[in-house]
């Protein structure tokens, strides 16, 4: 499991990484064209828009026709790193880790 602390980065680096390789298949970039990793410099003046609360390390977004959704580890999560999903100033969705999130985007 993934716990977010000055330690822990590398392997914050390699969780992402990892999730690169599952987006840059082709099968995946197919059916979820809008998930980026990293965001271009319009995602990040979005996300500094959205007002994302400094406790979130974003790592992904994806752009929705109005808004834009912001994948992110949670910093204030006890224990292990929680993944939510941030858009328009608010935590839309929540996973308890970096493990159950990929299982579910590769499930989306």
């Amino acid at each position: 499991m993934l716990r977010l602390t000055p330690a822990n980065l590398a392997d914050i680096r390699d969780a992402v990484e990892a999730l690169r390789v599952v987006l840059d298949s082709t099968e995946a970039s197919a059916r979820l064209p809008n998930l980026r990793l990293p965001w271009d410099d319009d995602d990040a003046e979005a996300m500094r828009e959205g007002l994302l609360p400094d406790t979130l390390v974003p790592f992904m977004c994806e752009r929705q026709p109005a808004t834009l959704d912001v994948y992110a580890f949670d910093r204030d999560a006890p224990g292990h790193a929680r993944v939510v999903a941030w858009c328009d100033h608010a935590v839309v969705a929540d996973w308890p880790d970096f493990n159950a999130f990929v299982r579910w985007l590769t499930k989306r």
